[in-house]
């Protein structure tokens, strides 16, 4: 090792190797050791350094004690000794790996967590905690479900579905599915809607991962309720949108909406018939 090839020159400020007494000859003569005068500086605590593992052992070849080398460097005599005992072992000054101390989580209870958070959206975290692993802390729950892209977000408001719509839906869109952009550019789209205040803005949160946004169990559906609120009407096509025509009548029935369609989608009407031909009312 380059530690103890090159110990004169690592050492060179502690002793001098190659200093021989006047008339010694010997070539095992042990080498002088320069004591500090003044009391030594109180022993060093933590882990060795990669320069302090090269110096023990290239002070351990120049025969000197584990005592002397733990003055030198201001270490226990321990911690030289437990050093230079696994070195002579290992045959290597790197420290093996640490373990660390146990995971709070283990398997099992990580797979029952991504259960229950899949099965229960809207489960608190602390609740999920005490259902599963109650001995572990909220972020340390946190951190397992993380690292399957598991967390609490926000639901998504979207209009409330009924099974029966979410059907119709779905039928529309395959019977559609192979129509090209051409094809809707000459289709109006309509719709009335109730333009409200909520009285309730609190947010729900849902454990669900990114891909989950749009999922039933993972959305806030929003229902009609009391509070401001005003009817209105609109209609798009292509890239084009309609006017938004406020209904203020109290009860919408077909009088009242044909003079909304009088008022709104005649003018749309023309421009799309002279725009791309035959309109498609929806």
């Amino acid at each position: 090792m380059s530690g103890c090839c090159s110990t004169n020159k690592v050492l060179g400020q502690i002793f001098s190797s190659d200093r021989r007494q006047p008339g010694n000859t010997s070539k095992n003569s042990t080498p002088t050791i320069n004591h500090p005068s003044t009391t030594m500086p109180p022993a060093k605590t933590g882990h060795l350094t990669e320069f302090e593992k090269g110096q023990i052992v290239a002070l351990k070849e120049k025969n000197l004690s584990f005592s002397e080398i733990g003055k030198i460097l201001s270490r226990p005599k321990s911690t030289v000794l437990s050093f230079y005992n696994r070195y002579q072992k290992r045959g290597d000054e790197k420290n093996l790996p640490m373990t660390g101390r146990p995971k709070k989580i283990d398997t099992r209870t990580h797979r029952h967590l991504v259960r229950e958070s899949k099965k229960a959206h809207r489960l608190p975290l602390s609740e999920l905690r005490n259902e599963v692993a109650p001995h572990a802390s909220v972020k340390t729950i946190k951190r397992a479900l993380a690292s399957v892209n598991i967390k609490k977000w926000r639901a998504r408001k979207r209009a409330f579905l009924k099974d029966e719509h979410a059907i119709k839906r779905l039928a529309w869109a395959k019977e559609y599915k192979n129509w090209t952009k051409e094809d809707f550019e000459g289709v109006i789209f309509s719709d009335e809607c109730m333009v409200e205040k909520s009285k309730d803005p609190k947010g729900i949160w849902v454990f669900r991962t990114p891909e989950e946004k749009w999922h039933k169990d993972c959305i806030h559906g929003v229902t009609k309720g009391p509070g401001i609120k005003l009817m209105v009407w609109a209609c798009i096509w292509s890239k084009n949108k309609g006017p938004l025509i406020p209904i203020f009548d109290k009860s919408v029935d077909r009088f009242v909406y044909i003079g909304v369609l009088e008022d709104g989608l005649v003018d749309v009407w023309q421009e799309v018939e002279d725009t791309v031909g035959d309109p498609i009312f929806q």
